[in-house]
């Protein structure tokens, strides 16, 4: 935790620098530890608590990472749960990309360094791997 003063209208990044500003006056602590709230008030000196910047985060572990990855490829896997209803409406050739799509996302885990990316969407995998579903579904 650092402080800055502020003094007549001046900021300073230290006690020393406001000490010396003010001339060193007798009744003025010598160390920064020893100011207190009445001599403050008394020299009309105000302080600014300055926090610690934050640590940075942690790296994130493997583990972290596959857990990370295998969570959202598991609610895009749910979110096309809806696909594989009887009623869904998209014809035949859109189902078996939507079977072929949830099937990229279960084997998804076995790539290899699979954690350092996310899957890919389903647009994106069937502009990849299917090209049939858009030419369908227009």
């Amino acid at each position: 935790m650092s402080y800055r003063y502020f003094y007549d209208g001046r900021e300073f990044e230290s006690f020393d620098s406001l000490r010396e500003y003010m001339g060193n006056p007798p009744h003025l602590p010598v160390m920064e530890s020893w100011l207190n709230d009445d001599i403050m008030f008394a020299y009309n000196i105000q302080r600014l608590e300055i926090p610690d910047p934050p640590a940075p985060p942690e790296p994130e572990t493997v583990e972290e990472a596959q857990d990370r990855v295998r969570g959202v490829r598991n609610v895009i896997l749910a979110s096309t749960d809806c696909t594989m209803l009887p009623d869904y409406p998209v014809n035949e050739v859109q189902r078996q990309s939507y079977i072929q799509y949830r099937q990229y996302l279960r084997d998804y885990t076995k790539e290899e360094n699979w954690w350092e990316r996310l899957p890919l969407s389903f647009d994106e995998w069937a502009r990849d791997e299917n090209e049939a579903f858009f030419e369908e579904s227009n």
